[in-house]
């Protein structure tokens, strides 16, 4: 018992660091060193409010400038609990990392980003899209450390805010196991599986209700969705992976008005391999109209798959994103499959002590 309350403790320090968000407060700088700025969007940063519930996708960028005289080294970043106490989105995923424009590997659930070495009056960027889930408002800090000296640096209080009548992300997606199936119509009858393959199929629809045609729509998936060795993918050859982050990218072609795309994804493993794994696919999807660019993302929740127990999908499936945006296993690549209940634990506790308020100095000012 005091081991899970420790994995518990653990794990909840990466619940609430995680996200994508309003800019409200500057970087607190230690003068001469180094500067920290945060950005999300254009301008100063600021956003207009989420959808509520509806998991959105932020592009932002954290820029580091070493204003003092000697280099800065093993310069890092870390998201960590609001210092003024707001909590963690309902779930997040970190879906792609550049730093200097070079696609670096991310996972869903990755709070440190490192910068290298920083000469003297040089900087570097990194540019983040998240995708962020949340019923309220919520925050983090981003803190800009050193790794020899762990020393801080600068930090920045970021801020976000949920609204129900903000506009859902375009084009309108939907992605569900057609085992479970649409809310709307009902699952789809999967076809006879092989007895020697575990299989789970997801179906991703893109709609076009407007009144005008997309020339072009592709989507890319996070590499958490197909990361497991013996895990294959249906129609690996219509897939490109892409860089460092390993993500799939596809093109669906155009997409007529008042119309939709459906599109099966089917991940197998061989039931002799003895892998447990877990299929979590997380898609952004560009539709392009002209020189009018529509990006939406969407999760199809978590599915143990192989050799977990459970039916022909492995067993256990989240109704959404696990809340730590992690989407991975242990590192040997196989799914713990007693994680479910320590995020269930975990998640818990932190609604307990989200309502807890945590006022500094230094708090955000509406």
């Amino acid at each position: 018992m005091r081991t899970l309350i420790m994995v518990a403790v653990m794990v909840l320090v990466a619940l609430a660091a995680g996200l994508s968000f309003v800019i409200k407060a500057g970087a607190q700088v230690a003068a001469g060193t180094a500067k920290l700025e945060y950005r999300c969007g254009d301008g100063d940063g600021s956003l207009p409010s989420i959808p509520t519930d509806v998991p959105t996708l932020r592009s932002c960028t954290a820029t580091v400038t070493n204003t003092g005289s000697s280099p800065l080294l093993a310069a890092n970043i870390v998201f960590e609990p609001s210092s003024p106490g707001l909590p963690a989105p309902d779930s997040y995923c970190f879906f792609s990392a550049a730093r200097d424009g070079v696609d670096q590997p991310v996972r869903c659930g990755t709070l440190s980003y490192d910068f290298g070495d920083i000469a003297a009056g040089a900087q570097s960027t990194i540019t983040l899209r998240i995708i962020v889930r949340s019923t309220r408002e919520y925050g983090a800090d981003v803190v800009l450390r050193t790794a020899p000296d762990a020393r801080e640096y600068a930090r920045v209080q970021v801020h976000g805010l949920v609204s129900p009548g903000a506009a859902a992300p375009a084009p309108p997606l939907k992605l569900y196991r057609t085992d479970v199936g649409d809310p709307s119509t009902g699952p789809v009858l999967p076809a006879e599986p092989s007895p020697a393959v575990y299989r789970v199929a997801y179906r991703l629809m893109v709609v076009n209700s407007g009144g005008e045609p997309y020339d072009d729509v592709k989507i890319e998936m996070a590499a958490t969705a197909f990361e497991y060795s013996g895990v294959s993918i249906s129609e690996s050859e219509t897939w490109v992976r892409s860089g460092a982050s390993g993500h799939l990218l596809r093109d669906l072609g155009p997409l007529p008005a008042r119309s939709d795309i459906a599109r099966d994804i089917v991940f197998a493993v061989e039931r002799s391999s003895g892998i447990c794994a877990l299929a979590d696919p997380v898609i952004v999807v560009t539709a392009r109209r002209g020189a009018t660019v529509d990006t939406a993302a969407v999760t199809g929740g978590s599915t143990l798959l192989g050799a977990c127990g459970g039916g022909e999908g492995g067993g256990a499936n989240s109704a959404a994103l696990p809340v730590t945006g992690a989407g991975t296993g242990a590192g040997d690549g196989r799914a713990d499959p007693t994680r479910n209940a320590t995020r269930a634990l975990a998640l818990s506790v932190l609604l307990l002590l989200a309502g807890v308020s945590l006022r500094r100095a230094g708090q955000v000012r509406r």
